[in-house]
């Protein structure tokens, strides 16, 4: 069951009817019975009728009447056969449809966020270096992906396992030198290559080159 607000759940029904998606609706009066239609959590007339009571003193509906004398007869002033949204209230019905939306996209966005699983960026950053580079050892990769508190070490023993990884998996692009620099291992990467590093499963469309 909803927890919106009876004039916020009115509204809401309101343009489910007058905006759909496809096309809006010109406006027309409405009964309690159709309110309760388009906004089935009033759950029964008398919520309705209070809501569109309410609605009507704060100037967004107006009474619509069988005739000039009906208002007169009617034992119950407040309670027309029929309603019938004001400028004031089509703009209200408008602002709460756009709140609606705007609050369904935020909460989908949060729960796509919760669930999704972010990869390591630092094999992507890595392979984008590589490819800028074409030559590189695990320390300058590691001076240039490197941030302020990291532990350098486990750093260049990161990079250092990446790119043997890439080197075994895809020798003839990611070769390896037989010298070593300062240590390290020099890694070569020749010929056309795309943007996922070669132990990474690419998208068809953009598989490498």
């Amino acid at each position: 069951m909803t927890n919106l607000p009876s004039v916020s759940i009115l509204l809401l029904g309101l343009a489910s009817y007058f905006m759909p998606p496809a096309q809006r609706r010109a406006l027309r009066p409405f009964t309690l019975h159709e309110v309760l239609e388009w906004s089935p959590d009033l759950r029964d007339i008398q919520a309705a009728r209070s809501t569109c009571a309410l609605l009507a003193k704060t100037g967004l509906l107006s009474h619509v009447w069988a005739g000039p004398g009906h208002a007169v007869l009617n034992r119950n002033p407040t309670n027309p056969p029929k309603w019938e949204l004001t400028c004031a209230g089509f703009e209200a019905m408008r602002a709460a449809r756009l709140e609606a939306n705007t609050q369904y996209r935020s909460q989908t966005l949060a729960e796509r966020n919760k669930v999704r699983k972010f990869p390591d960026s630092l094999p992507s950053r890595l392979w984008a270096l590589f490819r800028a580079r074409r030559v590189i050892t695990c320390s300058e990769a590691a001076d240039v992906l490197g941030d302020a508190g990291d532990d350098m070490l486990k750093l260049r023993k990161r990079i250092g396992k990446y790119l043997t990884d890439w080197h075994k998996f895809d020798p003839d692009h990611v070769q390896r030198a037989k010298r070593r620099v300062a240590g390290s291992f020099r890694y070569v990467l020749d010929g056309n290559v795309g943007r996922f590093p070669p132990a990474a499963p690419a998208p068809k469309s953009e598989a490498k080159a």
